[in-house]
């Protein structure tokens, strides 16, 4: 709702976006600017960096996956893509005819996704979208684990919203039920195999084959990192933690599955 009053009281061609938890550089809205001098562009993506260096935060931004999108080339895109080949909503800008042409952020989506969802709906309409790394801003992430996970399950409520709201109609829903699909998948294969495993000793190895053996992936590639990085600890910690982020995720799509959907707000 916030987003969509700050739509609504500016006047500005160009209408950017941060959040009250981040810090922009003095050439944030010149690097912005930039990018919308090519007319054919409508929709404006950042990086974010941690703004802080506890441990969580590096996690946040070292992990295979990060929390954050960060760019290291400039793209130009046609559409939105997984794995944060998207705008984040601390750092984003759009045409205001775009906006006022494809309808403002849903405000039923809550917990996140809601840019995502609106990046795509930009997209969808025909225009283009540029994710640049140089336009940065410095986000203060969730310092604990408990901040963190509970932070990753409200992205993945946000992330079920959009799927109950749009039905397959759109990319992020579309990501949305495959996350969704995979997961009560992986839960029902480890909770048989698990009974299983009472009766024969394979499938003890197939239910290590879908438990311990992404945990082995994952230190393997953090363990050829720290062979540049030196941050050997990470080897042993950041699979684990992979493993809860993913889990909380998932627990908070599927948690959408079982509540009532608002009524639409127009």
């Amino acid at each position: 709702m916030a987003r969509n009053i700050g739509i609504k009281c500016s006047n500005g061609e160009i209408i950017a976006f941060t959040d009250s938890d981040c810090i922009v550089p003095p050439n944030w809205i010149t690097k912005i600017v930039e990018n919308f001098k090519d007319p054919t562009v409508s929709c404006v993506g950042g990086s974010a960096k941690a703004l802080d260096s506890d441990f969580i935060s590096q996690y946040a931004d070292n992990s295979i996956v990060r929390l954050m999108p960060f760019f290291t080339k400039r793209e130009e895109l046609e559409k939105v893509k997984p794995f944060f080949r998207h705008p984040a909503g601390c750092n984003m800008a759009f045409r205001r005819k775009v906006a006022e042409e494809v309808g403002y952020f849903d405000e039923n989506i809550q917990f996140g996704f809601d840019e995502v969802e609106f990046a795509d709906r930009i997209c969808r309409a025909g225009y283009k979208m540029v994710l640049d790394p140089d336009v940065l801003v410095w986000h203060k992430h969730r310092s604990t684990l408990k901040e963190f996970l509970k932070q990753n399950f409200q992205y993945g409520k946000g992330s079920g919203l959009v799927f109950k709201r749009n039905r397959l109609k759109d990319a992020v829903s579309k990501w949305s039920f495959l996350s969704i699909t995979g997961f009560i998948s992986w839960l029902v294969i480890v909770g048989s195999l698990t009974f299983l495993t009472f009766t024969s000793s394979l499938f003890l190895w197939l239910l290590f084959g879908f438990t311990g053996l992404p945990l082995i992936i994952l230190a393997t590639v953090y363990a050829y990192r720290a062979l540049h990085n030196k941050k050997f600890t990470r080897i042993v910690v950041y699979p684990f933690i992979d493993l809860f982020r993913v889990l909380s995720f998932c627990f908070g799509q599927v948690s959408q599955l079982f509540k009532k959907t608002r009524k639409q707000t127009t």
